[in-house]
């Protein structure tokens, strides 16, 4: 039997795949791992390896294991689900090659992570007819740790937090909270720019316009080619958490929502830097705490996969944070 790697990045060679391999290749907490790319192209894989193995002074990367797959080659996929334990699937958009990935680690017993923001084929429509719309109403943000307006955040964040709620609450018996998620922005300004942005995204000959002139439709807010390493190495996140409830035992019928709480994550940036941190971290988990994770298989959000695991330390190795304010 072939080699059989504790990691395979499929997809290592897309600028997100990149920063994965890069993320594995620097982490301390994953040495004594093996991990191996696969994609379907040897000489951009290669490419791949050698750019990063420059980058970050590493030559060793440069002779990582190399597995050519193609989602639609069900037995490439299936070669290469036989020679992993941990599959980190970098391919999207996923609600076109995703499936198939799956279908193969899972009929050959290994784990999948992804880094769908997709919350569904079936409810994106949904989010876009009847969510765009509402972006138009704006709400100032009244709270004293953070000062600005706020839109609500149309991206996948609620329906997953409510999912692994609905997890918890049948897997634990923990009741569920009410969540709203929203984006901040310093200004009125900017937050009704995005608001006009988001409404003329509904109609075919704007959303055109906007798709061929990015960076003038947007005050150079976005462009079409990916940020440098330079702004990436600039950026940074926070997640402000702010709960309000009541105290235990208390009276829900009469009484208001006395008690509060805040948190914050922090980390570098989201868009490439984090989200390899974190799938590597949810990796390492499923690595080394298996015996911290669901005792059934099946599809779990990071949140019912990984609450009982270490994954926090994990996290933490990479810059990521979490801090209760209040």
């Amino acid at each position: 039997m072939a080699d059989r790697y504790d990691v395979v990045v499929y997809g290592a060679s897309g600028f997100t795949g990149a920063y994965i391999v890069r993320a594995i290749a620097t982490s301390s907490i994953f040495k004594g791992k093996t991990l191996a790319v696969a994609g379907r192209s040897e000489a951009k894989l290669r490419a791949t390896l050698d750019e990063v193995a420059s980058d970050i002074g590493v030559a060793a990367v440069s002779h990582y294991p190399i597995i050519i797959a193609d989602s639609s080659d069900e037995q490439s996929l299936a070669a290469m689900a036989k020679r992993a334990r941990v599959i980190i699937n970098a391919v999207g958009p996923y609600r076109l090659h995703g499936e198939a990935v799956v279908k193969a680690a899972v009929e050959n017993g290994e784990s999948h992570l992804d880094l769908s923001g997709e919350p569904a084929m079936g409810f994106d429509p949904v989010r876009s007819r009847h969510g765009l719309p509402q972006a138009a109403n704006l709400w100032n943000v009244q709270e004293k740790q953070l000062e600005g307006w706020a839109l609500p955040f149309l991206g996948s964040d609620k329906s997953i937090v409510q999912r692994s709620q609905y997890y918890d609450y049948h897997a634990n018996g923990r009741s569920p909270v009410q969540i709203a998620t929203y984006f901040s922005l310093a200004s009125y300004f900017w937050s009704f720019l995005v608001a006009v942005f988001a409404s003329l995204c509904m109609y075919a000959p704007t959303r055109k316009l906007l798709q061929a002139y990015p960076d003038l439709c947007s005050f150079h807010m976005f462009k079409n080619s990916g940020p440098t390493k330079q702004q990436m190495l600039e950026a940074s996140f926070a997640y402000f958490f702010y709960g309000r409830g009541w105290a235990q035992g208390a009276n829900m019928d009469e009484l208001k929502p006395e008690k509060r709480a805040s948190a914050v994550c922090r980390g570098p940036d989201p868009g490439y830097i984090s989200t390899s941190a974190c799938v590597v971290s949810a990796a390492l988990a499923v690595l080394d705490d298996k015996e911290q994770l669901p005792a059934q298989g099946g599809v779990y959000t990071t949140a019912s996969a990984f609450r009982n695991t270490r994954i926090f330390e994990y996290l933490k190795t990479f810059g990521i944070t979490f801090e209760m304010q209040s």
